[in-house]
């Protein structure tokens, strides 16, 4: 996914899953959401399909950063950061089904 188009399909999930969600937000704070509120975000990322490590890798700020961010290009900044977050971004469907498990309301 490029540009705006990947943009668009992260906010799309996002909201389908009902969370609000800008360029920068990739977290969900829910220490003041009711548990009502909760689990139907939690049931909606649990069916969703992976998302791309490469698409979340498009909105992350600051990519270039360190002592060398003058020497890597934004492209190869990127693809090395979603490399590296492969394992996280891809367990999130498989955390969201753990959570729903703990609490009862699995699927």
């Amino acid at each position: 996914m490029e540009g705006i188009a990947g943009y668009r399909r992260l906010q799309r999930r996002a909201c389908q899953a009902g969370l609000k969600s800008g360029v920068q937000d990739l977290g969900v704070s829910v220490s003041k959401i009711k548990e009502s509120e909760l689990v139907p975000i939690l049931q909606t990322l649990g069916r969703m399909d992976a998302i791309d490590p490469a698409t979340v890798a498009e909105f992350v700020a600051n990519i270039q950063a360190g002592k060398f961010r003058e020497q890597v290009p934004e492209y190869l900044a990127r693809s090395l950061w979603a490399g590296q977050n492969l394992a996280p971004i891809g367990a999130i469907t498989a955390l969201a089904n753990g959570l729903l498990a703990r609490a009862g309301q699995a699927q």
